[in-house]
């Protein structure tokens, strides 16, 4: 549990479920629980269910998000549950972030967490290093 948001882990997928804000001890929490994902792989895939909120992170926790960006690696990032005009509106906030220079955003949003799931592993399939020789 990350705060009010439950967080899961999926072999390489760490799933968190949105139900109330996102504040810098939740954060933190969810940091604790990604972890021994990132130092398995190297990597992760975040998985969020917005179905039941939506995103509201305070500054302190977008601080600390921004942070831990700079040393850990997300594959990938997709979002399922909400509405189509606010699916609309993310996309357009994650383009102008990767315009602005915070860097290229792979995230995604979906209305069906099986779209969300089937894209996440088309992602896999191209970001898993190969084994040498194979």
């Amino acid at each position: 549990m990350a705060g009010p948001n439950p967080v899961y882990v999926e072999d390489d997928i760490v799933l968190s479920v949105v139900f109330g804000p996102s504040t810098l001890e939740g954060v933190k929490e969810f940091f604790t629980i990604a972890e021994p994902v990132f130092a398995k792989y190297g990597y992760a895939f975040l998985l969020t269910d917005a179905t039941r909120g939506i995103f509201n992170v305070n500054a302190d926790a977008r601080r600390a998000i921004a942070e831990w960006s700079k040393t850990h690696r997300v594959a990938a990032s997709a979002v399922f549950g909400q509405g189509t005009m606010i699916r609309a509106m993310l996309t357009l906030v994650s383009r102008a972030m990767s315009f602005l220079g915070q860097g290229e955003q792979n995230i995604h949003f979906f209305g069906a967490e099986s779209a969300a799931r089937a894209w996440l592993a088309e992602q896999r399939q191209q970001y898993r290093p190969t084994k040498s020789g194979t």
